[in-house]
């Protein structure tokens, strides 16, 4: 990677312009600590040094054995990042998957995992539809009426997401605010209360599976982003990992078993979801097809997150390690 000039209007990692903060809003690196980095890693222009021999593990002349500790410090963790990005998701979702065929397994990521994505993927749903919801344990409350006094405090919220990602310069984030708030206006002008509330009642194991793949999209994050800084991201990658697991299973077997399928009334409460989608005029086929069609895109999309954090992991390790050899 190119070296960033020194500016004290730029980051000193990715060369945006400096936010108000500590830390950088684009690649998220502290700011001082990125520049302690590049002073230390950087050689005087006054004595350029030699690059490293193989296996030479010697401070090169002009350099503190610090600062060559931090050097080689670095191209470890790049080269230990490269592993995990390959492997950690893949290792987390088999191993949820290889639990989920256990009775003890299946219940431990229903109740602690999978049952609280479900949840709040109905909630989610309600909010979208102008509905007040509130997920609670293995049961979302969901207002009998739309409340488009509620509906505008969504809407007001999702403008200042989409504000405050264009202040900052967040692209990325902007577009998925935008396209949320068009999603929401949609349903909660367009959509019947009838088709409302039957999305809402879809969009719990789908919630679980979307939010799921989502979670464990976020270990892919780049390195000094708050979530890899602070460990966030091992504790998304168990949840999400638990969640998909616990679901996709079980709509990917009702295939060819629809007898999985879980029909009749909840301790009392209500009905099912498979009950109340089929009673609503959906076909069993239908259910299985949309449920397994969502589990799919989600992991096309995971995939797809994972293909292009190994390949600007390897990019960035190649790049640090291009600086030690001639």
């Amino acid at each position: 990677m190119p070296a960033i000039a020194a500016n004290s209007g730029a980051c000193p990692r990715c060369g945006a312009p400096r936010a108000a903060a500590l830390d950088c809003p684009h690649c998220g690196v502290i700011y001082a600590r990125a520049e302690r980095r590049r002073t230390a890693a950087e050689p005087s222009p006054d004595s350029p040094l030699p690059p490293l021999a193989a296996g030479d593990q010697r401070p090169l002349p002009g350099r503190s054995a610090a600062a060559e500790f931090a050097r080689g410090h670095t191209v470890a963790e790049a080269r230990s990042e490269l592993q995990l990005a390959r492997f950690a998701v893949p290792a987390a979702l088999l191993t949820s998957l290889v639990l989920a065929q256990t009775d003890m397994g299946s219940f431990l990521l229903r109740t602690f995992f999978g049952m609280w994505l479900h949840e709040l993927g109905h909630a989610v749903a309600a909010w979208l539809c102008g509905y007040p919801a509130f997920p609670g344990p293995w049961f979302t409350s969901v207002g009998e009426e739309r409340s488009f006094l509620f509906a505008l405090a969504i809407t007001a919220g999702l403008a200042y997401a989409i504000w405050r990602a264009r202040t900052e310069g967040e692209r990325v984030w902007m577009s998925v605010a935008i396209a949320v708030l068009v999603l929401q206006i949609a349903l909660t002008v367009v959509l019947s209360p009838a088709r409302a509330h039957v999305l809402i009642t879809f969009c719990g194991d789908a919630g679980s599976m979307v939010f799921g793949a989502a979670l464990m999209a976020a270990f892919f994050v780049p390195p000094g982003h708050k979530l890899h800084r602070d460990w966030l991201r091992w504790g998304f990658l168990v949840i999400g990992a638990a969640s998909f697991a616990d679901t996709f299973p079980g709509w990917w077997a009702a295939r060819h078993d629809p007898g999985v399928i879980v029909f009749g009334e909840i301790e009392g409460r209500a009905d099912t979801d498979p009950t109340v989608l089929v009673d609503s005029g959906w076909t069993v086929v239908q259910m299985v097809s949309r449920y397994v069609g969502i589990g799919v895109l989600s992991l096309a999309g995971l995939a797809a997150a994972q293909v292009l954090h190994v390949r600007r992991t390897r990019d960035a390790l190649a790049s640090l390690e291009a600086d030690l050899t001639p």
